[in-house]
Formats: structure tokens, sequence, C-alpha cells
């Protein structure tokens, strides 16, 4: 019986922690110090890898790097555009942050700030331009819970 309750707090704690419950929970800011942090450390070989894919492979449409998913993503008319996942948070719905490289340095025909909200839902996209090419995108899927912006 006791072993049966262990393993049931035990469960009960991983899913919270994975849900964003609890003291592991980032907020967009906090995602952004993380991105902010992954980019400066990695910023020369990403760079290199975004502009590999939108030069001679642009039939790859994703893959790894140092164990995150990168995507291409956007289309001819607004613009393609390499997406590096860098964390996320929640089970159903959630918070996702990535950086993204911007060939010309806009972002969707913006310069600094985009931001996108579903006009009959809570699904929320929040994107800053860090560097040059660089963009710090979040997008949360539960509405505002964590988006401290």
């Amino acid at each position: 019986m006791r072993k049966a309750i262990s393993v049931l707090l035990l469960v009960l704690t991983a899913v919270g922690l994975s849900c964003g419950c609890g003291t592991g929970a980032k907020s967009y800011t906090d995602a952004r110090k993380t991105c902010d942090a992954f980019l400066v450390a990695n910023k020369e070989e990403m760079t290199a890898i975004a502009n590999d894919l939108l030069t001679n492979r642009q039939n790859e449409k994703s893959g790894r790097y140092k164990g995150f998913d990168y995507a291409l993503i956007g289309s001819d008319d607004r613009g393609r555009y390499i997406k590096f996942e860098i964390g996320a948070q929640g089970l159903l719905g959630g918070q996702y942050w990535s950086l993204v490289f911007c060939p010309d340095g806009a972002l969707f025909d913006e310069d600094m700030l985009y931001s996108w909200k579903q006009p009959d839902g809570n699904n929320i996209i929040k994107a800053e331009k860090i560097d040059g090419n660089w963009w710090y995108y979040w997008e949360d899927f539960d509405g505002t819970k964590y988006s401290d912006q």
C-alpha cells in the first residue's frame, strides 16, 4: 500500500511539473532569458545552419541541433524563417519558446515586435527582435497564464 501511494505521489508530481505547475514554470521573461543565453553561446553555428537551410537545403524542412529541433517556417509570400525550439512546458496547450532566424531581419513584415492573438480563442504568439537576424518567439496555447507582458 505504501509503495502504491509513493508511486502515485511520484506520478502526480511529475505531471504537475510538466504542466508548468509549481516552481519549474517559466514566464515569458524567464523563457526570453533562456533564449538570450542560448543565442549568445551558439549564434555563429545557428546562423550557419539557418543560412545553409535557406540556401542549400530548401527541401529539408526540419532537423536537430544540439538536442533542439529546428524547422523551416513561413512561406515565400510572407518570408521563410528557421525556428529553433528551445523549450516548452505544459501538457494540453502550454507554452513554447524558440529562436527564429529571419534572413532580412524582419519577421512577418515586422521590424521589432510581432504579436498575434486568436480572434475567438486564447492562443497567442509574441515575438521580439533580439539581435540582427534573430527573434525571440513565444507561443502560448493556454492564453496568458504565463505571459507576463
